[in-house]
């Protein structure tokens, strides 16, 4: 195909009739138009085109100087190319809107050609007429740049240095050049779309942070893009994807369920479609979990229907397992939680209704020894089951027994969410027995609540000062098995209950992490 009809321009539309007393002749004029569309097909800027079919009218008329007005972004007349023209002109003229523009903006407006045979003495011209005049133009004529859909996408303007017309050569050259300006605007329109579009998508991929790639049966290559070889973990585009380099990149757990998406997928009775998550080995030794999917290129059709390529994206779904393994563990912990907190309720109902004489009594202080741990689980619930300051979890314990009657000082220890269930439990049942029989029966009566860190263990005394003096009791209840036994147990230390003379003294040792 010639170079004029792969741009859609048949030889006949650029017939020119000779120029009368000069050698300029239709075959000059085809040389230089095929000049501008080799430049037009070798991805020459567009100004750079337009320019050159500036020159073929200045070569073809001498005394004439070309320019090319199109539509810039905001829809005004610009200037594109005017190469013989001073700047300042251009500049001029696109400071000016399309009807001050004189032959410009009338082309360009009603799609017709529109001649100025005295600039002078028209009323178009009149807001550039000086800087005309300075520079010795007289006479002009545009003739409209228009699409094949029919679209006015410029102007293409002729001056002249004397108050004359067009010829007819001159008026058919400028009307051809203008075809091949539009296919050079036209052109260039597409390629700023498919630039913005381009530019569009890679956005959108980088933001989803997705990398694209394409893998050709034939030769078992993938080639992926600069975000695909960052998510991959590849220093080179180009991946062999055989056996030794799948084994290299990806999980070898992940190897057979990838190998099976592709079987799935090229099979020439499937639909075609590739979807599998694995890992791949990351630059650092570290992996990486992607999601692949894809569709699969065939060609034929029935039995002889055959895979040819399978072109994809993937997209980095690390914190999307990081989460979900999160979330498994903490389904599983809570189901732990769950299991612990009935038995632990269990336990206290059975300890609290053993040897009961009263059901109202009993009742009551099942009633208190439950709100005590849920307590407990609220302070633990809001530091997301990470643990408990020992301060807070004091505070919270001794919260409904006139905690002004308390005097508390300690530093900062931080508590595991067990030592903190059990320990809470512990100051509930002392604090419960204070109120009942210990100091806090007394208007003078009050508890002394220390701690404090020595090396890898916790110190921790309650004393009970101003009371009535307490003995052992004789029979064991609730309160002391829990805290001699439970408490011990499940702070891995050792407690110590004195009866003295003012109250109750409760002395624990645990370790520390």
């Amino acid at each position: 195909m010639s170079l004029d009809g792969e741009l859609g321009i048949e030889s006949s539309a650029v017939a020119l009739p000779a120029r009368q007393g000069s050698r300029v002749t239709a075959e000059t004029v085809l040389a230089a138009q095929k000049r501008s569309l080799e430049l037009l097909v070798q991805g020459a800027p567009v100004e750079a085109v337009l320019a050159d079919l500036a020159r073929v009218v200045e070569d073809c008329a001498p005394r004439a100087v070309a320019a090319i007005l199109t539509f810039d972004a905001r829809g005004c007349l610009r200037t594109a190319a005017a190469p013989s023209l001073p700047a300042a002109f251009s500049s001029a003229i696109d400071a000016l809107g399309a009807t001050d523009l004189g032959g410009f903006g009338v082309a360009a407006a009603t799609g017709l050609t529109a001649v100025t045979q005295d600039m002078a003495a028209d009323p178009n011209w009149a807001a550039i007429r000086p800087l005309a005049q300075l520079i010795g133009l007289k006479a002009a004529w545009s003739h409209p740049i228009v699409t094949r859909d029919g679209r006015v996408v410029g102007a293409f303007g002729t001056y002249f240095r004397e108050k004359r017309r067009p010829s007819p050569f001159e008026l058919r050259l400028v009307e051809t050049l203008s075809q091949t300006a539009a296919l050079a605007i036209g052109r260039h329109e597409s390629e700023a779309i498919m630039a913005r579009q381009r530019h569009t998508l890679d956005l959108a991929m980088e933001a989803a942070e997705m990398g694209s790639w394409r893998y050709t049966v034939a030769d078992n290559i993938c080639l992926y893009d600069e975000r695909a070889q960052r998510l991959y973990g590849l220093t080179d585009g180009r991946f062999l994807h055989d056996e030794a380099g799948v084994t290299r990149l990806i999980h070898a757990d992940d190897i057979p369920r990838m190998w099976e998406a592709v079987a799935k997928a090229v099979h020439p009775l499937g639909d075609g479609r590739y979807n599998v998550d694995y890992r791949v080995r990351q630059l650092d030794g570290s992996w990486r979990w992607l999601s692949a999917w894809g569709l699969v290129e065939f060609e034929g059709e029935g039995a002889a229907r055959q895979p040819v390529a399978i072109t994809g994206a993937s997209r980095d779904l690390t914190s999307a397992k990081l989460a979900e393994e999160h979330q498994r563990l903490l389904v599983n912990e809570l189901n732990h939680r769950v299991k612990n907190t009935l038995a632990t309720i269990q336990s206290i109902a059975y300890q609290s209704l053993r040897n009961a004489d009263e059901i109202q009594a009993a009742r009551q202080a099942l009633e208190s020894r439950i709100v005590s741990l849920a307590r407990a689980h609220d302070l633990l619930t809001v530091q997301n089951w990470s643990g408990a300051d020992l301060a807070e979890v004091v505070a919270r314990a001794i919260e409904p027994f006139s905690a002004a009657r308390f005097d508390i000082t300690g530093p900062s220890v931080q508590l595991s969410p067990k030592q903190a269930l059990a320990l809470s439990m512990a100051l509930h049942e002392l604090a419960t027995n204070a109120s009942k029989y210990g100091a806090l029966t007394t208007a003078a009566g009050r508890v002394e609540v220390a701690w404090r860190r020595e090396v890898g263990t916790l110190s921790f005394t309650w004393r009970e000062r101003g009371g009535h003096p307490v003995e052992r009791p004789t029979r064991r209840g609730f309160g002391s098995r829990m805290i001699e036994h439970a408490l011990s147990r499940e702070l891995g230390g050792t407690t110590r209950l004195i009866y003295g003379s003012e109250g109750v003294v409760c002395e624990i040792a645990a370790p520390l992490a």
